[in-house]
């Protein structure tokens, strides 16, 4: 066989045995865990805006 046969075979033969081994050798994909999004949470609070302070104008430009 060639080189290449043989490196194609073992590329395929480890992404089984990778597969089967992710399935936690059981043949059945893992029970889904909960996540955060299945907790109650209270809602944010609202943002105080800052009172807006008028900008003084620039100085005058060196003659």
């Amino acid at each position: 066989m060639s080189r290449m046969v043989l490196v194609i075979v073992a590329v395929v033969c480890i992404a089984f045995v990778g597969g089967i081994a992710s399935l936690g050798l059981s043949g059945h994909a893992p029970v889904p865990q909960p996540v955060h999004r299945d907790i109650p949470l209270q809602a944010p609070q609202q943002a105080v805006q800052a009172p807006t302070t008028p900008v003084p104008p620039p100085p005058p430009a060196p003659l």
